[in-house]
């Protein structure tokens, strides 16, 4: 009984220890998502002044989405800003790109 055991431990490992080949490689598919969401307001009033002396800041939101497969790949990058006055947006930008890998 003990040598049955020996004998399927020894014929497991081996099986396990089985190397891959680079034919039989199959590259594996990806697909990763990030949003990064900034903020900074700097509001300022000084007492001795009528009046608020600074109120601005700025919100940005940054997205990535890269997916790669064996056959195609694509990264997908966007951005965008938004400049604040007194809580109120002022102005605004916006940017996207693509990549198709084939």
């Amino acid at each position: 009984m003990e040598l049955l055991g020996i004998i399927s431990m020894v014929v497991g490992l081996t099986a396990w220890a089985a190397p891959l080949s680079l034919c039989s490689y199959i590259s594996p598919e990806t697909t990763l998502k990030s949003l990064n969401l900034s903020m900074s307001y700097r509001y300022f009033d000084d007492w001795a002044t009528p009046g608020v002396d600074v109120s601005g800041g700025r919100v940005a939101v940054d997205s990535i989405r890269p997916h790669e497969s064996p056959d195609f790949g694509y990264p997908v990058t966007r951005s965008g800003r938004l400049l604040l006055a007194s809580l109120l947006p002022t102005s605004g930008s916006g940017d996207a790109a693509r990549t198709l890998r084939h």
